[in-house]
């Protein structure tokens, strides 16, 4: 489909609210979004997809692998040394970590939550990264939409994460806590 066929097509999209492969159904707009995405940019540039789903991502530089996992290692170390000390598994993984995906395994241990998780590593692995994604669509109170909003900003945070070769596919992001 072209863009205009894309925006028409957002249009008759409902967002659904289930148990999905991420685990817990608070996820499924995230899972939602992520999907979208990806179906939109087989059509699509990166630029057009984000154009579609009226989102803004802007970065200075996308940040090597190895030095984005060095830095979340040493925020992780610097911000929860107490926790680390107390379960040497925890630490030992973290130490182990050589992926994104093992840094998601980490912070999933650590019982972070997606919408914390996704954002957190993005940060580290763009440089001046500034991303919007846009209040949800449909009826209903401005709040719902709003927390709806978290679930996209958190499914396009997985999707950029994807998109530049920070992750394969999209397994590290299941299991979260809620």
């Amino acid at each position: 489909m072209n863009k205009e066929e894309w925006e028409e097509y957002l249009q008759t999209l409902s967002i659904p609210f289930d148990v999905n492969r991420w685990g817990s159904a608070q996820y499924s707009g995230a899972v939602f979004f992520y999907d979208l995405f990806f179906e939109i940019r087989n059509d699509l540039s990166f630029e057009d997809t984000l154009e579609v789903l009226n989102c803004k991502v802007s970065f200075s530089t996308v940040v090597e692998q190895k030095n984005a996992i060095e830095g979340l290692k040493a925020h992780i170390v610097e911000d929860f040394q107490g926790i680390l000390e107390e379960d040497k598994a925890l630490h030992t993984s973290l130490e182990a970590s050589e992926t994104i995906p093992d840094i998601f395994a980490v912070l999933r241990m650590m019982s972070f939550d997606l919408w914390s998780a996704a954002p957190f590593v993005a940060d580290y692995c763009f440089e001046d990264l500034d991303r919007e994604a846009p209040i949800a669509p449909g009826i209903g109170p401005i709040y719902n939409k709003l927390a709806q909003s978290e679930n996209f900003e958190t499914g396009l945070c997985c999707a950029i994460l994807k998109e530049f070769g920070f992750v394969k596919d999209d397994e590290c992001f299941s299991g979260f806590d809620t």
